[in-house]
C-alpha cells in the first residue's frame, strides 16, 4: 500500500463505545468490534502512532488502564491499584501515560512508563487533580484541579514540581487541551453561565471565549494545525 494512502486511511480511523466495549470504524467498513470483555471498557484513546489504544477497563475488579496492540487486538493491564484509575492520555513520545487516580486516597495526576511499571504520583494537594493532558513537547502536563476553591485550569512540570495556576476565574473551568504548538490550552468554562469552549495562552493570562451557543459545549480537541 501506498504511503500516502496508509496516512490518510489511518485519519479516517474512529473508536466510539457501545454497551461498554470498544469499536473500531473506518470510512470504507463496517464497525468492528475490539474488545469483548463482560465488563465495561471506556474513554479510549490513540497512541501518536495508532498502533495502541490505552482504555479504561473494569474487567480486574476495579477502574485500571488497559492498553491494547492493534496489530493483534491483544490487551495488557498497565494499571493494577485498589483504588481507580480514569482518564490515561499519552505523552507525545508515546512512552508514558498519564492518568488521574484515587489510589492515593485523593485524586491526583500519576504517570506510568507505557510498558507497565511503578506510577509516580505527580500531583499531592488535598484537592481532587483531575483529567491530564501533556503538552506537544512532553515537558509539561495541563490539569483541572479544585485547590483554588473551584475548578481551574494547572500546570505542572512532567517531571514533577510545582503547579502554576493558569485561569483565575470564579467560575469552574475543566477539559484542557494543549494546541499543537503549545501557545495555547483550550478548556471547557461556566464562566459564561453556561460550558463554552475558551481558549487561553499556555503561559496564563486573558481567556477567549470561542463558542457562544445554550448547549454544553466541552471538551475541546484541536485540529492537527492548530487552526481549529
Amino acid at each position: 500500500m501506498h504511503k500516502f494512502f496508509k496516512i490518510i486511511l489511518l485519519s479516517l480511523l474512529g473508536l466510539f463505545i457501545l454497551l461498554g466495549l470498544l469499536f473500531l470504524v473506518s470510512l470504507f467498513n463496517s464497525p468492528e468490534q475490539v474488545t469483548h470483555s463482560t465488563t465495561d471498557d471506556k474513554t479510549p484513546v490513540w497512541s501518536l502512532d495508532s498502533k495502541k489504544i490505552a482504555f479504561v477497563s473494569n474487567r480486574s475488579g476495579n477502574n485500571s488502564i488497559w492498553i491494547m496492540l492493534l496489530e493483534d487486538k491483544s490487551v495488557i493491564q498497565l494499571t493494577s491499584s485498589t483504588g481507580s484509575d480514569w482518564f490515561p492520555t499519552w505523552s507525545p513520545d508515546g512512552n508514558k501515560i498519564a492518568f488521574q487516580s484515587n489510589r492515593g486516597g485523593n485524586l491526583d495526576i500519576w504517570v506510568i512508563p507505557a510498558t507497565g511499571g511503578v506510577a509516580k504520583q505527580l500531583t499531592q494537594n488535598p484537592s481532587p487533580d483531575i483529567t491530564p493532558a501533556w503538552s506537544p513537547d512532553g515537558k509539561k502536563i495541563a490539569f483541572a484541579s479544585l485547590r483554588s476553591g473551584n475548578w481551574d485550569i494547572w500546570v505542572i512540570p512532567a517531571s514533577g514540581g510545582d503547579a502554576i495556576q493558569i485561569t483565575t476565574d470564579l467560575s469552574d473551568d475543566k477539559f484542557p487541551a494543549w494546541s499543537p504548538d503549545g501557545s495555547k490550552i483550550a478548556f471547557a468554562s461556566l464562566r459564561s453561565g453556561n460550558w463554552d469552549i475558551w481558549i487561553v495562552p499556555a503561559s496564563g493570562g486573558k481567556a477567549v471565549r470561542l463558542t457562544a451557543n445554550s448547549a454544553v459545549d466541552d471538551v475541546p480537541t484541536w485540529s492537527p494545525d492548530g487552526k481549529k
